[in-house]
């Protein structure tokens, strides 16, 4: 009995997960630089929360700057702010770095345009597919 509920356990771990499953992540309090705890534990999200999570990690991670991920893992984003160049040529290039990283993120599926808005915020479409379908989801950075 017992072995038969391990044998059970060991075979669903093994099953090979959907390449859409947006996983789960802690969630990251980026002002304060420190996670969000609930009783002495991480607080974690799962699906489009996680993937927004996720994201902000990669806009939020210089490339080839920690050793601990890809080299094309994040983005250039601190070298593009300041830089200049007119508004369309820097977020063109901050959505190709985008796409190089999602590959990183099975349930991403496309970058739509990006914007720079007035308030120095910048907002896109972000769709993800999830096993059950599509969403599209709006995601905000502040640089």
């Amino acid at each position: 009995m017992l072995f038969d509920t391990l044998e059970t356990a060991t075979m669903a771990a093994a099953e090979p997960r959907d390449p859409r499953e947006m996983g789960v992540t802690f969630l990251f309090d980026w002002a304060n630089h420190r996670y969000f705890m609930e009783s002495g534990s991480p607080v974690e999200v799962t699906g489009t929360e996680a993937v927004q999570a996720w994201l902000q990690q990669v806009l939020r991670t210089k490339q080839r700057r920690y050793a601990i991920y890809p080299v094309d893992f994040g983005a250039l984003l601190q070298d593009l702010i300041g830089y200049k160049a007119p508004n369309g040529f820097l977020l063109s290039e901050l959505r190709r770095q985008l796409l190089d990283s999602a590959g990183y993120c099975a349930a991403i599926q496309e970058i739509g345009k990006l914007e720079w808005n007035r308030d120095g915020t910048i907002t896109g479409d972000l769709t993800l597919e999830d096993p059950s379908g599509e969403s599209t989801e709006v995601i905000t950075y502040v640089p």
